[in-house]
């Protein structure tokens, strides 16, 4: 069965190059041909064919394990990414806050209200005290800009309760040298509010 699969094979390729002059795609109609003769050499031509194509999309600049992410991503219209600034710059800033007290969406330059000024505050206490992530450092950019006064240098972090529970949820505790203190919480908001109430 092999010699015969040979055979084809020279012959399918001979005659497509007669009639192509395209030296690679007469090989590969030749072997197309000679692997359909033999079934058990199926996994071979599947993974030859694999590898051609994976060798084409690199020369392009491509490296998938599945082709079928290049397929799904050429019909994407709209990328979004997470935070992690896999495509972006990592680096973020905020573009508006929803202020749940009037249920109002504000863009920048309207967050001079109260309202405004302690949703920035609260969310910058919950976030780390030297933020490292880009979120955190957005956060603590806009109470920055935002805050008529800014105390986190009269405050120290007194207590962190690390994440965890079920839903997750973390605790910031800080003091100044008064003994005024701020508990500041993020998570799972279910778990936040409940906490809060």
């Amino acid at each position: 069965m092999a010699i015969v699969g040979v055979v084809v094979f020279i012959a399918v390729w001979a005659v497509a190059y007669a009639r192509s002059g395209s030296l690679l795609d007469s090989l590969l109609t030749g072997l197309t041909l000679a692997m359909s003769i033999l079934p058990e050499e199926i996994p071979v031509a599947f993974a030859t064919f694999l590898a051609l194509g994976a060798w084409r999309l690199a020369k392009q600049g491509v490296i998938v394990k599945r082709s079928t992410t290049v397929e799904t991503l050429g019909s994407a219209t709209v990328i979004c990414t997470d935070k992690t600034g896999t495509i972006t710059e990592n680096r973020m800033s905020l573009a508006q806050l929803f202020v749940q007290a009037n249920g109002q969406t504000l863009a920048p330059d309207a967050w001079s209200s109260s309202d405004a000024r302690r949703v920035i505050e609260v969310a910058m206490w919950a976030s780390e005290p030297v933020p490292f992530d880009p979120m955190e450092v957005a956060l603590h950019e806009a109470h920055k800009k935002s805050a008529e006064r800014d105390r986190r240098p009269d405050f120290q972090m007194a207590h962190e309760y690390p994440l965890g529970g079920k839903p997750p949820m973390m605790t910031h505790v800080f003091a100044d040298a008064t003994g005024e203190r701020i508990i500041a919480c993020k998570g799972a908001p279910e778990r936040v509010l409940r906490r809060s109430s």
